[in-house]
């Protein structure tokens, strides 16, 4: 049996009322759209997020695994005469 929402706030229920009005959509398939579509925005800032902090992590870690310290320069990437070692 499916549930039907109970909208307590007014403001909400106007809203929603008018969402169906505009699209021809019962007020529980307007609702639920609009649910799930903020649910996505949300789900795709909070992935950003976390990749963004994933990322600024990740200096750090490759840090711990180097043998020596890295120098701006590159000389440990080209022999005296500029070749690649």
């Amino acid at each position: 049996m499916a549930k039907h929402p109970n909208i307590e706030s007014d403001q909400a229920y106007k809203l929603a009322s008018e969402l169906a009005s505009i699209t021809g959509e019962s007020l529980a398939d307007g609702l639920t759209e609009a649910i799930r579509q903020r649910l996505e925005r949300e789900r795709v800032v909070r992935f950003k997020e976390v990749r963004i902090r994933r990322i600024l992590m990740l200096p750090a870690e490759i840090r711990v695994h180097l043998k020596e310290p890295v120098n701006s320069d590159h000389s440990w990437l080209y022999d005296d005469i500029g070749l690649p070692k």
